[in-house]
């Protein structure tokens, strides 16, 4: 399992710690406000709406700037105009191939009941997808490696000096645009090279390019009590957490995003207790997976399972999530998308002859690429509900590498059985109930 954090470490181990809810969407904190009519949120956060910082937000997405905004003279230069360019093209040919066949998709398949928080751990900074599958979502809680980097303060004095700049964010977006993923192996370079690059950039440019409106932005920390709080003198350097509040377009409220930097093992999360406290306290969210590596397959983040379990209202996942036994179980309402010809040949192990034969029979069309398997007809979506009848319960960690639950499938031997880069493939079932290493 180590050896897999290497490959697909997808920013998707990005742990992008997505969590809509630092509080269920009943509690005070979501809708009070404080004396200068700031809208409490996550305890004692607030926001200061600063227009400076969306229009820093435009000039990453390449999206056109207010009349009189100070940073206009960047947009003349040669070098910006062809990182325009290229970030325009590249974010064309994403909208014909992908988000538009997503948004479709997404008209016939509500989120609606799921409620207003979202917790999306391996992230990376893809606060994109999380928007688009879970667009009533309030509050989301990311969980990922890549660095933060800061709010950049575009220089107005040495515009081309910004604009190239800029450009160390080209090969970061269309690497994510063409994967709809971040790989963490390869971003690590790319991530954080400068203020633009970091995951604060990455956030600003997909919000900007979905016409949302950037409010505030200030790093973050968890208190010894679990609470959410500003870090002293807003220095980013010192922070390995911030929080993006933002409006959709008729939003009536502020929503935020929660980034957190960090280690999703079970000995990460035990290094980091005050994290910990605060995981415990969330309550009734959903969560979303994609190109997850595999890691909840492993008793080495077994913990960060068993709290998706435990909390999650809904959850939207593929093969490289939540191992499939923990959701067909009678839990939960499971809906099928695409198709599963098993996981790419580096995680042959993690193929599940019980997800490929149901899915054989009851899943519906998928128009998109979603995770590892990439290509038309080669996706899969998991989208299981809760059970009134399947309560939540309180989450238990063990914080070790060695105690747990670890799936595997007879050390991929199903996975050369079933030959899934073939289109035709027959069932020979060449198991029993149980064969799961659990």
């Amino acid at each position: 399992m180590n050896k897999q954090k290497n490959f697909f470490l997808v920013s998707a181990i990005l742990i992008g710690l997505a969590i809509n809810g630092c509080k269920e969407k009943t509690d005070a904190a979501n809708t009070a406000e404080n004396k200068s009519g700031n809208l409490l949120i996550f305890n004692d956060l607030s926001y200061n709406e600063d227009p400076k910082i969306n229009e820093v937000a435009r000039l990453i997405g390449a999206k056109p700037l207010p009349e009189g905004s100070e940073y206009i003279p960047i947009t003349k230069t040669k070098t910006y105009q062809g990182y325009y360019e290229q970030i325009n093209s590249a974010w064309a040919n994403f909208e014909t191939k992908h988000l538009n066949l997503l948004d479709g998709w997404k008209k016939d398949h509500s989120t609606r009941q799921c409620g207003e928080n979202l917790f999306y751990p391996f992230s990376g900074p893809d606060i994109l997808h999380a928007l688009k599958f879970f667009p009533e979502a309030q509050t989301v809680h990311m969980f990922a490696l890549e660095r933060l980097g800061g709010l950049p303060k575009p220089d107005v004095n040495q515009p081309e000096k910004e604009a190239k700049k800029l450009f160390s964010l080209i090969e970061a977006i269309k690497a994510s645009l063409d994967y709809h993923y971040f790989i963490t192996s390869y971003m690590s370079g790319q991530v954080g090279e400068n203020e633009y690059s970091g995951v604060v950039g990455i956030m600003l440019f997909a919000l900007a390019r979905l016409d949302i409106q950037v409010l505030d932005v200030y790093p973050v920390q968890v208190s010894q009590q679990g609470k959410l709080e500003k870090v002293p003198g807003g220095d980013f350097a010192k922070a390995s957490s911030i929080a993006i509040f933002f409006k959709n377009p008729g939003d009536k409220k502020p929503r935020v995003v929660v980034y957190f930097k960090g280690d999703a093992s079970d000995t990460g999360l035990a290094k980091n207790p005050n994290l910990l406290t605060y995981l415990h306290g969330l309550k009734g969210y959903s969560t979303l997976l994609k190109a997850a590596s595999y890691l909840m397959h492993d008793k080495t983040f077994d913990d960060m399972r068993t709290q998706i379990m435990a909390q999650s209202q809904c959850i939207l996942t593929e093969s490289s999530g939540i191992p499939f036994h923990y959701i067909n179980n009678g839990n939960w309402n499971v809906q099928y998308f695409g198709v599963y010809n098993g996981p790419l040949v580096y995680f042959k192990n993690r193929f599940d002859p019980y997800l490929y034969t149901i899915m054989k029979d009851k899943a519906q069309p998928l128009p998109f690429d979603y995770g590892y398997r990439r290509g038309q007809g080669m996706s899969h979506i998991i989208f299981a509900e809760r059970k009134p009848s399947y309560p939540y319960f309180e989450p238990t960690y063990d914080g070790s590498a060695i105690v747990g639950e670890t799936t595997s499938w007879n050390n991929g031997q199903y996975y050369f059985v079933f030959k899934p880069d073939e289109k035709t493939i027959e069932g020979r079932l060449k198991y029993k109930n149980g064969d799961s290493d659990k």
